[in-house]
């Protein structure tokens, strides 16, 4: 919707990020998300005082990014609901304290008052499936005139740094805090987590392929899929990782046990067959879920997706665990996941040969 207002800017930047959680979601976390909240964006905004010798801004309205830049002088261009946002100003951003002015939408792109840069920026949502977005932000600038074109170039030439370092963080800490609720959607146990972390892989095959791996997990069923090595040292598995599907552990329910050897093993709190499968315990205080999720991309292509939540106390001993838990569960989980995909796109192809016999 950009196109409307400024089609051939002097200036255009363009972010892109996946997001591992619903459009709506993705969107509603950007369009609330209070961006000096990141520390290095804090210090960007520090850093433009100081150089233009302005005198700090005191933040006394709303800290969301859309509220706040309204309260500052930006305006509404074009709305989406739950996908799309244009906002739109009019400013002279090489003054030291600059002002912005809105336009109405259906005047936005001819205004020409001299003097002026028209800036126009945008959140937009893609959605890939139902549980991945495409997140993107744009900013694209026009000068109203040769003069004002040459001031903002040279103003450019070192602000633009900053605004692509600020775009940068702020898509990152906006995927960051939306995977971190969507690991506390209403499915989910842990509603406070304080440890988020999701991984995912496409793989060549239907959710009926790889459905089966996952019901089977666990100690002296099918495995971990994993470093198998490993998983035996500390006494998760008695052997390696299963290779076929196992028709005796296919009837996997709400209430039992997966086993993984030692430990209480993985309580199993919810199941959507060949779409959802959620694991979750609560132990000496570290309450805990983990949810694989199946997402047709086509009819032969599908995402797996792994999310876990954790809620841990806010000790010295807890925190030095999660800084430990984080590389060994990416490291795990990411292979564990690959182990998968092979199985299961093994399985759709030896089940393709049996049908082309």
């Amino acid at each position: 919707m950009i196109d409307r207002f400024i089609n051939k800017p002097d200036v255009a930047e363009c972010h892109e990020i996946v997001v591992n959680a619903p459009a709506n979601l993705v969107f509603e976390v950007a369009e609330n998300f209070d961006f000096q909240s990141i520390p290095a964006v804090h210090a960007i905004f520090r850093l433009r005082e100081k150089l233009m010798r302005v005198r700090p801004l005191e933040r006394t309205g709303p800290k969301g990014i859309v509220a706040e830049t309204i309260s500052l002088g930006w305006g509404k261009l074009a709305y989406r609901p739950g996908r799309e946002l244009v906002m739109g100003a009019v400013t002279q951003p090489w003054n030291g304290d600059v002002k912005f002015r809105s336009i109405p939408a259906d005047e936005f792109s001819d205004f020409s008052e001299p003097n002026y840069v028209k800036i126009a920026w945008t959140l937009e949502a893609e959605p890939v499936d139902a549980a991945t977005t495409r997140f993107r932000t744009q900013t694209r600038v026009l000068a109203t005139d040769d003069a004002a074109r040459r001031r903002f170039r040279r103003y450019w030439l070192w602000a633009g740094y900053g605004i692509v370092l600020i775009r940068l963080f702020g898509n990152r800490a906006i995927r960051r805090e939306a995977e971190r609720q969507a690991c506390n959607h209403k499915d989910w146990l842990v509603s406070n987590s304080n440890y988020s972390a999701t991984l995912t892989t496409t793989i060549d095959a239907t959710p009926g392929n790889i459905w089966p791996w996952l019901v089977q997990m666990g100690y002296r069923r099918g495995g971990l899929y994993s470093y198998d090595w490993l998983d035996r040292i500390f006494g998760y598995l008695d052997g390696p990782s299963a290779e076929q599907v196992l028709p005796q552990f296919q009837a996997l329910a709400v209430g039992d046990v997966i086993p993984i050897g030692r430990g209480d093993g993985f309580p199993v709190k919810a199941i959507e067959p060949y779409r959802k499968l959620v694991l979750g315990g609560n132990v000496d205080g570290f309450r805990w879920i983990w949810q694989l999720e199946l997402s047709p991309v086509n009819v032969n292509l599908t995402r797996l997706i792994s999310r876990n939540c954790a809620e841990v106390s806010p000790s010295l001993s807890a925190s030095a665990f999660l800084l430990a838990l984080r590389p060994a569960a990416f490291i795990m989980t990411r292979k564990m996941l690959l182990g998968i995909k092979r199985r299961a796109e093994g399985l759709a192809v030896r089940q393709s040969e049996v049908k082309a016999a």
